[in-house]
């Protein structure tokens, strides 16, 4: 009926309100991508969202929603859309700003349009799989003891949870990775290409049905290719391939190769 009815779940790449096709055929295929992108992360929201506030209410021995458990439970419910605020997200929109205005001041006619938007194209959602990444680490125990010390005993709970999962998950890159079942980042150019003449690339483990690639598997990919990284023995290599394996996920492509590009050209 062309009655928006959404519930602050919008991100900042949503399509807009209003048509941008007049034409028949070619507006009713922006009405599909426009279904095909907003039907599933409502349901994913409203999902987390009733989820949340189950548990909370159960928890707490309560009939009824108050601000607080509401307000908690979109929390969580934009997190499980990675459409919420986080650290990492506001920094990446802040590069890309800044980007931006870089390119601003040698082409006055560029606008609002910029490096930043040719190099992080898509920066909020990408930028939160990496924060959850980070969260499913050892990291999330010492945001589970920050929140539990401001008393936030839900948000610590889900931290610590969080990590548990993350270490585990670590544990079981460095082990594979170490047997020589998982491989991390390859710096290496020519080693990559003759990986790939036997169907090897980076960040694959090797099954019996032939090898499967995980860094598609966000966030967990990240724990996990960090735990690869911890076999190697140079420090400084460990770094930059647990980096490299955050780079090297599909949708930070962008910046992945504006970074290569770069230091090829350094």
């Amino acid at each position: 009926m062309g009655i928006d009815t959404r519930t602050g779940i919008g991100g900042r790449f949503d399509l807009p309100a209003r048509k941008s096709f007049k034409d028949p055929v070619l507006g009713n295929l922006e009405t599909a991508l426009d279904i095909g992108l907003r039907v599933p992360d409502r349901t994913f929201y409203h999902g987390a969202l009733e989820e949340s506030v189950a548990n909370q209410l159960k928890a707490q021995g309560l009939k009824e929603a108050t601000p607080e458990i509401l307000e908690m439970a979109r929390k969580e419910a934009l997190e499980a859309v990675f459409q919420n605020d986080s650290a990492v997200s506001q920094a990446v929109l802040g590069g890309r700003k800044a980007l931006n205005k870089l390119t601003n001041r040698i082409s006055p006619n560029a606008k609002d349009f910029g490096l930043g938007d040719l190099a992080i194209p898509y920066a909020q959602t990408p930028a939160n799989i990496v924060q959850q990444g980070i969260n499913y680490s050892p990291a999330g125990f010492i945001k589970a003891v920050v929140n539990g010390s401001k008393g936030n005993q839900r948000q610590a709970t889900l931290d610590a949870a969080r990590g548990i999962i993350g270490t585990g998950t670590m544990g079981a890159g460095y082990g594979l990775a170490k047997n020589g079942i998982a491989n991390g980042d390859i710096e290496d150019f020519q080693v990559r290409k003759n990986l790939e003449t036997i169907n090897e690339r980076p960040f694959q483990t090797k099954a019996p049905w032939g090898n499967t690639s995980y860094s598609q598997l966000e966030p967990m990919s990240i724990p996990f290719s960090a735990g690869t990284a911890l076999t190697q023995k140079d420090k400084e290599k460990a770094i930059q391939a647990a980096l490299g394996a955050m780079l090297e996920l599909p949708m930070l492509d962008g910046v992945s190769r504006f970074v290569k590009d770069n230091q090829n050209y350094g």
